[in-house]
């Protein structure tokens, strides 16, 4: 099974449109990309031949962005065979939040949680974060975090770093968190945090992008690091959709041995490809009941 772990929703109304496309301009990537229709979506999975997507919703009141979680749930009512939809509550409201999130869980359905300190502008170990992080794995809810940097001028670079997850992997040693973008560019830490924490795992979105930390060669010398820390059940593929295509990001890391010879490591194994693009997270999701 191939199962896509980051994947945005969100229409243009949902966004602050001058902050986040001051991210994409760099890029040259046009703000529309941020209206994202369903419809073109659920085509993207399925050319892709992805058979199971979570769906990101996003609650950052500190920089005017709220991408519903009735809205997420919406979509994943339409396609309950594609989607699994991920809540975002904003942790300062503290147990509110936790209220949310539960409410989000028994009536919306949603199975996740996706959260970034760097957008919603809290600590990711501050305490008043607790009650959505208990509430979480009570419920068996993993959570995405953006723990990794961003372009947005706005965002704190002190929130970023992977490290300051390891105090919440130690006070909530059932919940399950997975790194966004390994971490990116303190990849070599977060990927020494998934072997350090038996909770924590890492996502690949937007690891194919050069101008997001090196493309696919950093991501081969990514994925070989995993390998040596014998982590390689705890790799998830994520397209991060809309900023990378799905069918093109699945084939390329499906080729991902192209560059073995240049980085002067062993290929990797079909089996080992295997458990990234779907099998590691399939087996995490299964465990909490999720799939």
């Amino acid at each position: 099974m191939i199962i896509d772990t980051h994947v945005h929703a969100g229409r243009l109304k949902h966004w602050d449109l001058k902050i986040f496309g001051s991210i994409l301009e760099p890029y040259g990537t046009p703000v529309s990309v941020l209206d994202m229709d369903p419809v073109v979506t659920v085509d993207k999975m399925k050319e892709a031949g992805i058979q199971k997507a979570c769906l990101l919703a996003l609650n950052a009141p500190a920089h005017n962005t709220h991408i519903p979680n009735e809205y997420v749930a919406g979509i994943v009512q339409d396609y309950p065979d594609l989607f699994i939809g991920f809540a975002s509550v904003d942790p300062h409201k503290g147990k509110n939040a936790a209220d949310e999130l539960e409410y989000a869980y028994k009536v919306l359905g949603m199975r996740g949680v996706k959260l970034g300190g760097i957008y919603q502008m809290y600590h990711p170990a501050d305490p008043i974060a607790f009650p959505v992080y208990a509430k979480a794995q009570e419920l068996g809810m993993p959570i995405v975090f953006h723990q990794a940097w961003t372009k947005m001028r706005e965002a704190p670079m002190k929130w970023m770093r992977p490290e300051l997850l390891d105090d919440v992997a130690l006070a909530f040693p059932e919940l399950r968190i997975i790194l966004a973008h390994i971490g990116i560019p303190w990849q070599v830490e977060a990927l020494h945090l998934a072997a350090k924490q038996p909770n924590v795992f890492v996502d690949i979105s937007a690891r194919d992008a050069i101008g997001y930390g090196g493309g696919l060669i950093q991501l081969f010398r990514d994925l070989a690091l995993a390998r040596n820390l014998m982590i390689m059940d705890k790799v998830f593929f994520g397209s991060d959709l809309p900023w990378t295509n799905p069918a093109t990001y699945l084939n390329q890391v499906k080729n991902i041995n192209e560059y073995a010879e240049k980085v002067g490591e062993l290929p990797f194994t079909s089996e080992e490809i295997d458990m990234i693009l779907g099998d590691n997270a399939l087996k995490m999701l299964s465990k909490l009941g999720i799939l």
